[in-house]
């Protein structure tokens, strides 16, 4: 197998997942009208504080202040695992746009890719920069271009 097959299906499979994160932001706006806030490309509210950041790898789950009849804290899981980017130096970065969109982004490898631009959003996970080129908007919001 060829080093662009396997970056090209590397590049699928990053492309795959923030579809998941999609289909689960757009449960969360259904359920709450609005989308969850970031900060530092992470999605915000996971847990009861609304200051817990929910890391790449780990469930989307949305407390709330109710409990059921056992006492427990009533939550809604949106996902069991948010994707993690294969690449360990990389990562999926999550935006909040005012007044209620988002950004979601990517870093892909192959640069013959009819959906790769190079975005000023890091995706690096160390201290080296490795510039986002994948993004998918929610529909009010425009492409960082």
């Amino acid at each position: 197998m060829s080093m662009t097959t396997q970056k090209k299906g590397r590049d699928v499979k990053r492309k795959a997942d923030l579809f998941t994160v999609v289909k689960a932001l757009e449960s969360y706006m259904n359920d709450y009208s609005t989308y969850p806030p970031s900060t530092d490309g992470k999605i915000l509210w996971c847990g009861i504080d609304q200051e817990d950041a929910c890391e790449w790898g780990e469930p989307l789950i949305k407390e709330t202040t109710d409990v059921d009849t056992e006492g427990n804290p009533i939550s809604t899981v949106y996902m069991t695992s948010l994707p993690k980017d294969t690449n360990s130096f990389q990562s999926y970065f999550y935006e909040f746009v005012e007044p209620n969109g988002y950004r979601l982004y990517a870093r892909l490898e192959n640069e013959k890719d009819p959906d790769w631009y190079q975005y000023a959003t890091n995706c690096s996970t160390d201290a080296t920069p490795r510039n986002c080129t994948y993004v998918i908007t929610s529909e009010a919001v425009s492409n960082p271009i």
